[in-house]
């Protein structure tokens, strides 16, 4: 049987990387669903084989507010268009 947590490191690069969990002992004033939206929004990890990993550099410069909200809009961002009030 082959061990899927290799071929997972292998494909995704996930050296360095740590888990949810262990992201949550790092900072535990959060949810696990707020961790996810930080990982989405501010690409401070990747979510691999149904599991977030989560990048600790990035989740430090994010805690000490060093990592910033990305201001770019999308093109085809039809939510955030709609929703302008003018």
């Amino acid at each position: 049987m082959t061990d899927i947590s290799k071929i997972e490191n292998a494909i995704y690069e996930t050296d360095g990387f740590i888990t949810m969990l262990d992201a949550l002992k790092i900072y535990p004033k959060i949810s696990k669903w707020t961790m996810i939206r930080w990982c989405r929004v501010y690409k401070i990890g990747i979510k691999v084989g149904g599991r977030w990993m989560v990048d600790p550099d990035k989740l430090a410069l994010l805690i000490s507010g060093k990592l910033h909200y990305p201001t770019t809009i999308k093109p085809d961002d039809k939510r955030r268009k709609e929703n302008k009030r003018c």
